[in-house]
């Protein structure tokens, strides 16, 4: 999810009543997660990670901060997101059914 805000008083507002959207840029969160920032984006993408965005109307920006939550819960479901356990042991032993010989049988 992210979160946006237009000034920096309402950020620091939204911080003070919950303190979870606090959090690193994501070159921090990067380096917590040992992690490339190409990866924090990603991501951010996938819906992992949770994004605030600041973007000031005048000033330069945007502003991106990782929450604290979103950083914890990833830590916890590191290495499980991916394909269910055993998932590469069915799909090489599975049969293609379409194209059974690879090459044209010998007349």
């Amino acid at each position: 999810m992210i979160y946006e805000f237009d000034s920096h008083e309402a950020m620091i507002e939204a911080w003070r009543t919950q303190p979870d959207l606090c959090g690193p840029s994501p070159g921090g969160a990067a380096s917590m997660l040992r992690i490339t920032r190409q990866g924090v984006y990603s991501a951010v993408k996938r819906g992992s990670l949770d994004m605030v965005r600041l973007k000031e109307p005048g000033q330069r920006g945007p502003y991106l901060y990782i929450t604290n939550a979103s950083l914890e819960r990833y830590k916890l479901n590191q290495g499980r997101p991916g394909p269910r356990p055993g998932f590469r042991q069915r799909v090489n032993l599975a049969v293609d059914k379409h194209f059974s010989p690879v090459w044209p049988p010998d007349r």
